[in-house]
């Protein structure tokens, strides 16, 4: 009988605290990209710890390995990785869908109903923006394209629930 493991190598956001001077942030992602990690993208957000900032990163790589250089770097022990595949997290879509007339009205009727806000609108197409849980993203994306011919880009992960 075979087990079967997790992969070592998935999809994480990691949070951690450090100085509030660019240079910790660039050492960590330095030492995170020499460990093979890949960084996909990064932000720093305030506290309310006075010199501290917390960077948030997007990435892929061996889990242990991940963790052990942000505690390395970190100014305190408040160091989160969090799983993708687990995590509910929220992600922003831009969609642009190309219809007029009737069809456009039912897809702007759609879109609005699931939360989405109009950014331009011209006689043959619009786009809009929605933010949500990905598999709501998703359903509203098929019923849409089940209207008209759609483009979309989506931001991935932009926050995250704690475990």
């Amino acid at each position: 009988m075979s087990s079967i493991t997790q992969p070592s190598t998935c999809r994480y956001t990691l949070s951690v605290t450090l100085d509030d001077d660019f240079s910790s942030t660039e050492t960590l992602l330095r030492r995170l990209s020499s460990a093979g990690i890949v960084v996909r993208s990064w932000r720093l957000a305030s506290t309310e710890w006075p010199g501290q900032t917390r960077l948030i990163v997007d990435l892929s790589g061996d889990r242990r390995q991940v963790f052990e250089i942000a505690a390395e770097s970190a100014f305190d022990s408040r160091t989160i990785l969090i799983d993708q595949a687990t995590a509910a997290h929220l992600e922003l879509a831009i969609i642009t869908v190309d219809a007029s007339g009737d069809r456009q009205d039912e897809a702007a009727s759609l879109l609005a109903s699931a939360g989405g806000q109009l950014v331009s609108l011209k006689d043959d197409h619009f786009t809009a923006q929605i933010t949500g849980r990905p598999e709501a993203i998703d359903s509203i994306l098929s019923r849409l394209a089940g209207l008209a011919s759609v483009r979309s880009v989506r931001s991935g992960g932009l926050a995250i629930q704690l475990p």
